[in-house]
């Protein structure tokens, strides 16, 4: 089996944790870095704005899309695993099929329901999804979306986390004061969910409350989580998540109600970090983490709070519990070197016609 893997592959990136299972595993794999070739420009940006669907143009794309094909003149893979395809043509897709007469199939991977339906990936990952063998999503929901699109055949995946990537670490006491808090959520805004006003409503109450995530600009200039500068905006490498984690005495973990969420790769990147984790209450995560003993939940914002005070105050219960929960997701056979030998399973049996 021969493999081109074609994404975000850098360190740290889920591309490049695929990648590395898969040589790990004795897969033949080459990669293309889409970052090589392109990164959004600000007049792209700017148009995305005025757009029902973003469109990325430029040279980048162009020689992306290029370089793929001459990767299939030139060299033969089985598959061409596509990772989150927002700068693929569909005429690519056309021309891969016609070099290869068929015989390399085609896969995608993607998760983010919620972006999928909302039409914010791009036209061309619309336009192409129908051309692929398979796509492989990291939920049910996914799944659904992807279906709605004209996808040939989906399966899913409960995508979990990396040991290589979240792991234990050790920080000193300045790296605690610096990346560090009570209370800490690692996530992206999402407007009228619970996690913008519970996080509000714990900074107005006077928490030491931090937030690591994307797009939190968004909340007004007046907010108090802006004001008193308790947002880092941006995405955090796994690294210096795992060191944030240990940084800080309680990590929330809010679903994206949005997309229907029950369980989140936060769910399991906060206890193989070994994180004392708060969660969103859902009958998923309940099933799969053993409440009060591998991770503790809540309803509302009341819940949440009382729990925050009263583990606040007991340290030894909070080692306790997030050693528990490492224990469960290192041994859940849901990390990413359990899902990549189920991809590979999968990807046998469409070889094979199946």
């Amino acid at each position: 089996m021969r493999i081109l893997l074609v994404g975000e592959i850098y360190r740290g990136a889920f591309g490049d944790l695929i990648y590395n299972n898969l040589v790990r595993l004795g897969i033949e794999t080459e990669k293309i870095n889409t970052h090589d070739f392109f990164k959004t420009s600000f007049a792209n940006r700017v148009l995305n704005k005025f757009l029902k669907i973003p469109h990325y143009f430029g040279p980048g794309v162009k020689k992306l899309n290029k370089m793929v094909l001459k990767r299939i003149l030139t060299d033969r893979f089985d598959f061409i695993f596509f990772i989150k395809p927002i700068l693929i043509y569909p005429e690519t897709i056309v021309e891969i099929k016609k070099i290869t007469d068929g015989r390399t199939k085609i896969i995608g991977l993607t998760t983010d329901a919620v972006d999928i339906l909302n039409r914010s990936h791009s036209d061309y990952f619309y336009r192409s999804m129908p051309l692929f063998d398979l796509y492989i999503t990291g939920r049910r929901e996914d799944g659904e979306a992807i279906d709605k699109f004209g996808a040939k055949k989906v399966c899913w995946f409960l995508l979990g986390a990396d040991p290589s990537c979240h792991y234990p670490v050790k920080v000193s006491d300045d790296e605690k004061v610096k990346l560090g808090a009570d209370v800490i959520f690692l996530g992206t805004y999402a407007r009228g969910e619970r996690r913008v006003e519970y996080l509000e409503r714990l900074c107005q109450e006077g928490y030491d409350v931090k937030i690591y995530g994307n797009s939190w600009e968004k909340l007004p200039v007046s907010s108090c989580l802006r004001r008193k500068k308790r947002i880092v905006p941006g995405g955090t490498p796994c690294e210096e998540m795992s060191k944030i984690i240990a940084a800080s005495k309680i990590i929330l973990a809010f679903m994206r109600e949005a997309m229907g969420e029950k369980i989140a790769l936060r769910t399991f990147e906060i206890s193989l970090c070994k994180g004392f984790m708060l969660h969103q209450r859902t009958k998923e995560a309940e099933a799969f983490l053993i409440p009060d003993k591998e991770a503790f939940f809540f309803s509302d914002y009341e819940e949440m709070k009382e729990k925050i005070d009263f583990y606040l105050k007991h340290p030894e219960l909070r080692s306790k519990i997030a050693e528990a929960g490492y224990k469960k997701i290192l041994n859940c056979g849901s990390l990413n070197s359990d899902i990549v030998k189920k991809i590979i399973s999968v990807l046998k049996n469409l070889k094979n016609g199946q």
